[in-house]
């Protein structure tokens, strides 16, 4: 595989062995499943069938410190964040209607403080119990990817999505999507050269967008979604709601 990737001290006209080989093993681990985590699943946790992965951070990969670290030694220095809002919007308002309506309702499902289907124009701010890593710095590890992303549920460690961004095709990340998981189901925008490249597997997706610049320019996008887990974080979230209510409840009835 060829690759534009340089390492310092390769010349720019020849691919530097070094480099071919680093390449090979980025992208082995870019989109490899794997049975390894770096701990096990909590105890009463579902282990799902594994669809897709990035650094192998995958549907049953936990959060833990030497996850942490080992991401940290590849893109460098995260960000932390929990109570995070979640919108699975891809492209533009109701392309996950159109082309995804299981993942449309779940998106309004988590954009409701009821956790159920609310059809309306008026937007809820849905803060969930999540750990977000945000990655803005693998450049400096001479790696292309401007924003990398990880979301985990707070309450078992999981992951529920994954977002990268980056400009120029520099590891062939299309074609080996493409090798890898076979033809893609192409969606093409109304917006000249952007499209998606989607992929569907045991209710798991990848979506992978052309995202157009102001001079027509594509920059590439990278979705992830782990349906079961973003289900089992919405199931979650209501328990824990509906027993605060129920404590409400019994504690108002002690008061006298």
């Amino acid at each position: 595989m060829q690759s534009d990737f340089h390492g310092s001290g390769c010349p720019k006209t020849r691919t530097c062995p070094f480099v071919l080989m680093f390449s090979l093993i980025l992208m082995f681990s870019l989109i490899s499943c794997t049975d390894s985590s770096d701990t096990s699943l909590p105890g009463g946790t579902i282990d799902y069938p594994e669809t897709y992965s990035f650094f192998d951070v995958d549907v049953n990969s936990v959060l833990s410190h030497s996850l942490k670290k080992r991401l940290d030694n590849i893109l460098g220095d995260h960000s932390t964040e929990t109570k995070n809002t979640i919108n699975l919007n891809i492209n533009r308002e109701g392309f996950l209607k159109d082309y995804f309506p299981y993942f449309d309702e779940l998106n309004q499902r988590l954009n409701s403080s009821t956790g159920e289907l609310v059809h309306s124009p008026v937007v809820e701010r849905v803060e969930h119990n999540t750990i977000k890593l945000a990655y803005r710095y693998a450049v400096k590890k001479n790696l292309p990817f401007t924003y990398v992303e990880f979301l985990f549920s707070e309450f078992n460690n999981t992951p529920l999505l994954i977002r990268v961004k980056f400009k120029q095709d520099d590891l062939n990340v299309v074609e080996t999507l493409k090798e890898k998981y076979g033809a893609p189901r192409e969606i093409p925008w109304k917006e000249e050269n952007g499209k998606s490249l989607c992929w569907e597997q045991s209710g798991d997706i990848l979506v992978l967008s052309f995202v157009p610049d102001q001079f027509g320019n594509p920059a590439y996008e990278v979705m992830i979604y782990f349906a079961k887990r973003l289900e089992d974080l919405l199931e979650t979230e209501l328990t824990e709601k509906e027993a605060k209510h129920r404590n409400g409840m019994k504690s108002k009835q002690n008061v006298f």
